[in-house]
């Protein structure tokens, strides 16, 4: 088991030979991240399908969802966004990305479930990383950028 030093001061253990993180230049993906643009809350941790594989949970809903109906903000919090997240294949000089699924969460009712897309987490440094979202033939189709947070920013319940 290695150890990978945050810049927030913790240490956060990981197997590397599970295979969720490969090449050098990796930094630690798990934890705590808010989006730049609308300060949506995240975690990103281990799916809970005992696969081994990483998934993006909603801990905090941006500012535009609080005037959702209840049955709707219960639909989306703690929905994972993202799963089944694993090391993609990396051509020479290409940061190590993580390759799954998105759901969009705005297209997420009681009544039906989320349009899912093709999506990746590149990891661009120890606190930043983005995702990008992709449409028919690989293009992406949207670019959210993410900061790592120092403590957990919930407000799911």
């Amino acid at each position: 088991m290695g150890e990978t030093p945050l810049k927030n001061g913790r240490i956060t253990p990981f197997n590397a030979s599970a295979g969720l993180l490969t090449g050098p230049a990796f930094a630690e993906p798990r934890g705590h991240w808010q989006f730049t643009e609308d300060g949506k809350g995240i975690e990103l941790r281990p799916c809970s399908t005992g696969t081994a594989t990483l998934c993006v949970v909603i801990t905090r809903l941006p500012s535009s969802a609080k005037t959702l109906p209840p049955a709707e903000r219960r639909a989306v919090c703690g929905a994972a966004m993202l799963a089944d997240l694993q090391p993609a294949r990396a051509k020479d000089g290409e940061l190590t990305r993580l390759d799954g699924w998105a759901d969009d969460i705005e297209s997420i009712t009681p009544e039906s479930k989320a349009t899912r897309y093709p999506a990746s987490v590149v990891v661009l440094a120890e606190n930043r990383a983005r995702l990008d979202l992709r449409g028919t033939f690989g293009i992406v189709i949207d670019r959210i950028q993410l900061v790592r947070v120092l403590t957990p920013i919930t407000d799911c319940k």
